[in-house]
């Protein structure tokens, strides 16, 4: 009898085993499931039972439209889908006819589009399935996307910086100049200023405005950041033109052709660590020794007063990351 009992405990403890053997199993494969071209076209509602030449329609869109690879959404074309389409809807039933209603195909530009906020956010599109019941806002991203491309021509030349000159600051010219980049596309659609974000890791938020969330999350790598980073250079490099000073500074890696490490070099001399020695040490002379001399100019009038010791303020917040002197020391300062 106890060894009966033993033999039943051991079996269950196997049995036991085994269920949590297979629990696990089903959760790495669903972990590890990787969705196909194919799958979101079976998404997008397109047939997959018939067979034309032993494929189904869903099997043959995703190699003739997208050679079965994401990438090819990137330069893929909304009239270029309706032309293939219309090629499709065109041929006899023999010749392997392929009619689709105006809803999937709105579904299949939907799927494009995702792919692409995909790619630009350095994510991959075979990792999760396409979310087909977002289709009317991957539209509406698509067009807002297309009317950036539409006006970036226009707008660049409106926002096109001076040169950087020795005796302009950097604190003006810097944010004209990132402006600028925002108002280009790069390689795959995202701003060109990404390549000068102060994040280098990712932050995807998805509650972001389209232009912020592919500019706080595209990827500093690959193929497209190489063709951005090389155009930035460019930009960079014709900007400074004559300013020795900073000509100097992105001199050590000019050959590497990258504007992200152009952009830092010239960020840390002029406002990195500390804000650079040459402010902080303006900033310290300023709180140590600046005086109020009265109404009359040239002298120290309260408005210079005030606005000099207000930039200092500001220099050393900067660099500390936090309000380093509090409101009541300052007007201790001012008064």
């Amino acid at each position: 009898s106890s060894l009966f009992n033993v033999i039943i405990s051991e079996l269950l403890d196997i049995v036991l085993y085994l269920s949590l053997l297979s629990i696990f199993i089903s959760l790495f494969l669903i972990m590890a499931q990787i969705f196909t071209i194919h799958d979101a076209m079976i998404a997008c509602g397109v047939d997959n039972v018939g067979l034309f030449q032993s494929l189904t329609q869903a099997q043959r869109l995703a190699a003739d439209l997208f050679d079965n690879e994401f990438m090819s959404c990137m330069d893929k074309r909304f009239d270029e889908v309706d032309e293939d389409l219309k090629t499709y809807s065109s041929l006899t039933a023999q010749q392997g006819q392929i009619r689709l209603t105006s809803g999937v195909k709105k579904h299949i530009k939907a799927f494009i589009q995702w792919t692409r906020d995909m790619i630009r956010t350095g994510r991959n599109p075979n990792a999760v399935p396409f979310p087909v019941a977002d289709t009317t806002t991957l539209i509406r991203r698509y067009k807002s996307h297309e009317a950036y491309i539409s006006k970036a021509k226009t707008i660049t030349e409106n926002a096109k910086p001076a040169r950087f000159k020795a005796m302009i600051k950097w604190e003006d010219w810097k944010p004209v100049f990132l402006n600028f980049l925002r108002s280009i596309p790069g390689r795959d659609g995202v701003p060109l200023s990404y390549i000068c974000r102060d994040n280098p890791i990712a932050a995807i938020n998805p509650a972001a405005e389209l232009l912020d969330m592919y500019v706080d999350s595209a990827p500093l790598s690959g193929e497209a950041f190489n063709v951005d980073a090389a155009e930035v250079h460019t930009y960079i490099v014709s900007f400074i033109a004559g300013n020795e000073t900073a000509e100097a500074k992105i001199m050590p890696h000019a050959n590497e052709n990258n504007g992200r490490l152009d952009f830092t070099a010239l960020y840390d001399h002029y406002e990195g660590v500390g804000v650079h020695a040459i402010d902080i040490t303006k900033a310290d002379h300023i709180i140590d020794s600046l005086f109020y001399a009265g109404e009359r100019k040239p002298h120290m009038w309260w408005e210079e007063f005030e606005k000099q010791l207000s930039m200092a303020f500001v220099i050393y917040d900067r660099r500390e990351g936090r309000q380093v002197y509090s409101d009541e020391m300052k007007l201790r300062i001012l008064c």
